[in-house]
């Protein structure tokens, strides 16, 4: 997490910074605002451990904090140059020619595991 942020900020303060995202092509994210593409919530108790029991129990308002573990969040298009992935140095229309390509395999395969498993 911070990720947005810290891209939004050396976009703004350094407008010639280059901005590259480093990930596997897994991770890309269809088209879409980012209202569209959740982050990735993890239990909650991996953050809430680390203060003890006791510090829980005795908070006023446990039941009135909220507490998120994201691991990743979604930063858009328009503030990234360049991907590095497993299959190379990509520019935004090769992202996108990635997605679709994997949305392609996704949904041939699954048509043919939904037709196998409904005979």
């Amino acid at each position: 997490m911070g990720s947005l942020a810290a891209t939004i900020c050396a976009k703004v303060l350094t407008p010639t910074a280059r901005v590259l995202v480093v990930a596997e092509t897994e991770k890309i994210a269809g088209p879409g605002s980012m209202y569209e593409h959740a982050d990735e919530e993890n239990d909650r108790v991996e953050v809430t451990q680390a203060w003890g029991q006791k510090f829980v129990e005795e908070t006023r308002f446990p039941n009135e904090i909220m507490v998120r573990n994201a691991y990743f969040e979604w930063v858009p298009a328009k503030w990234i140059d360049e991907y590095i992935s497993e299959i190379g140095i990509l520019d935004k229309q090769s992202v996108m020619d990635t997605f679709l390509w994997a949305k392609k395999r996704e949904e041939e395969l699954f048509s043919k595991f939904m037709d196998q498993n409904s005979h």
